[in-house]
């Protein structure tokens, strides 16, 4: 009995090893993703994107630490009701810059993840077409690969693919 459970194990797996290694291959997601053409003009229009309200947020940044240091020279000149209410203007602005900031950063940060996903979601279509035209059966992201023959990554191919 342990002989023939033996031979079954020994049979599906030299079946199931030649099975794999006809039918797998490696694909590195990030590679894509930072080579692509479509990936590099993403990176670049996010960077720009940033840039430009980094730009808007430290303009108002600069004009609110203006605005502090007339306050504070304005102290011993305004009354103390009248200083307060100025403090209490000043406090307002910068609350509503901080919002301001936290809203374009979420507002980047939706739009990076949105149009990842629109690569991402691209990039999985065209495996998908590849491997049903080379009648592959698995298909994985390279990061999760430890060792595997250098002929199963596709990457160089699927680039092609995508930059077309």
């Amino acid at each position: 009995m342990r002989k023939f459970s033996i031979f079954i194990f020994l049979i599906v797996l030299f079946f199931s090893n030649v099975y794999s290694q006809d039918n797998t291959i490696v694909v590195d997601i990030n590679y894509l993703l930072e080579n692509s053409k479509k990936g590099i003009a993403l990176k670049k229009e996010i960077s720009k994107k940033r840039d430009n309200n980094k730009k808007k947020l430290s303009e108002i940044e600069k004009g609110l630490k203006e605005k502090e240091k007339k306050l504070i020279s304005q102290k011993n000149v305004l009354s103390q009701d009248d200083f307060a209410k100025e403090l209490k203007n000043f406090q307002d602005e910068v609350k509503k810059y901080n919002e301001q900031k936290q809203k374009k950063n979420d507002e980047l940060r939706i739009y990076r993840n949105e149009s990842l996903s629109k690569l991402i979601s691209e990039i999985n279509s065209i495996i998908i077409d590849y491997s049903k035209k080379n009648n592959i059966h698995i298909a994985m992201d390279k990061k999760y690969i430890l060792l595997i023959k250098s002929d199963s990554d596709v990457t160089e191919t699927i680039l092609k693919i995508l930059d077309k």
